[in-house]
């Protein structure tokens, strides 16, 4: 990669190959810490923290394909993501990606221990492919048996009219 550290902040690039610029920003994120740095969100600075291990979290495409984006399992929940957000089968790994992208961005909330692990909720505004925001609620497990956290559920999240 082309690029050298010019002081201990700051990096010059030398080369703007695609390559070149993910293994920089590889490497600020790693300078940085950005995984573990407590964030600030849009609530009058309150403090909040991502969800613990969210840069590892498994979405499997299953969740969506097999479930949640298809009508014939889940109707209400197939047409709730079409409708707000543009997304059905067929590009079910948008959304997963879409997630996996905005997942750091907001504060969890600790659901208890179900017995096979730490459960959670993370509320997300999402913006899908059609331009529209939604409110997608998403709920994790940090499975002890399988030793990952992972997404259980997902959906649309109504708004209360006025809101």
């Amino acid at each position: 990669m082309k690029s050298r550290q010019c002081n201990k902040n700051h990096y010059i690039l030398e080369s703007t190959t695609p390559a070149h610029i993910r293994q920089l920003l590889a490497l600020l994120r790693k300078k940085l810490d950005i995984s573990k740095r407590i964030r600030h969100n849009n609530r009058g600075g309150e403090m909040m923290q991502p969800l613990p291990g969210y840069e590892r979290a498994v979405i499997p495409i299953e969740k969506f394909t097999k479930y949640a984006l298809d009508s014939m399992v889940e109707p209400d929940k197939a047409v709730a993501f079409e409708r707000a957000l543009g997304y059905t089968i067929k590009n079910a790994e948008e959304l997963i990606e879409n997630i996996r992208l905005h997942l750091g961005d907001f504060p969890h909330k600790e659901k208890g221990d179900n017995g096979y692990g730490m459960t959670y909720e993370v509320r997300m505004v999402l913006t899908g492919g059609n331009g529209k925001r939604a409110d997608v609620i998403t709920a994790w497990i940090n499975d002890t048996l399988k030793g990952e956290l992972r997404l259980v559920s997902a959906y649309v999240n109504k708004r209360k009219e006025g809101k």
